[in-house]
């Protein structure tokens, strides 16, 4: 590591201070930093950098799931992608190991688990659900899991969707996922899902259990945001599948 770091730096900065790197070569003394660190009583689980914990930030820090598959990217750099994320997964696990709170919350109500799916990367969301967080956390705007991974992300390449926002589902919903709470203004995540104008989203959340009959605090159904929306393929989807 070319920074140094004095007493008063916290866990959180550290971290943070990854976020940018992919070369493994330079991140092989992480481990050792962490653990002065801890060493010297800096708490774990401190909301004290960007209003953030250690671990969420550790997420922040993990390469997006399918990033090296850009064309932007040359081979060199894709490899290092790809060591970089091992890293910073193994960095996620090692704070899960020295007593780091999932539930800890963060910036707009986040969880860890709410950054790693914004994040996109499926295998932080599966370590953190191995390690039993809460699938059906709520954020401050009542965004539940399944909204958080089906509206902060822009799911118009299909590639993306059957790599990372359908594995991240399924994952959640094994593990006990409320397809069907109700979220801001009383709106599912399938009603999320019909005004993104995504059908393939809509069809496997039907299949999963989401109710083509909800209605938000307008009592709107997810066909009436379709519609509002004139997306014709979600609107077939939607009938297609039991909508009236």
């Amino acid at each position: 590591m070319t920074r140094s770091f004095s007493l008063g730096t916290t866990l959180n900065e550290f971290i943070f201070s990854l976020l940018t790197e992919t070369n493994a070569a330079k991140l092989t003394e992480w481990k050792s930093i962490i653990d002065v660190l801890l060493t010297k009583g800096v708490d774990i689980n401190a909301i004290v950098f960007f209003h953030q914990s250690a671990l969420i930030c550790a997420i922040t820090t993990v390469p997006s799931t399918g990033l090296e598959d850009s064309d932007a990217y040359d081979l060199e750099a894709k490899r290092n992608i790809v060591s970089a994320r091992q890293c910073k997964i193994e960095i996620v696990e090692y704070l899960l190991h020295k007593g780091a709170n999932m539930e800890v919350i963060g910036n707009n109500g986040y969880t860890a688990l709410c950054m790693a799916l914004t994040n996109q990367n499926v295998d932080v969301v599966e370590t953190l659900v191995n390690h039993g967080a809460n699938v059906n956390h709520l954020t401050n705007i009542k965004m539940s899991t399944a909204h958080v991974i089906c509206c902060e992300g822009d799911w118009s390449d299909e590639k993306d969707i059957e790599t990372i926002l359908l594995p991240s589902l399924r994952i959640l919903l094994n593990a006990g996922l409320n397809i069907i709470i109700k979220g801001l203004n009383d709106s599912t995540v399938l009603h999320f899902a019909s005004t993104k104008m995504n059908h393939i989203i809509c069809e496997f959340l039907v299949k999963s259990g989401a109710d083509l009959g909800a209605t938000d605090y307008l009592q709107r159904t997810p066909l009436h945001m379709a519609v509002r929306n004139i997306h014709s393929m979600v609107i077939k989807t939607l009938i297609n599948i039991g909508a009236s």
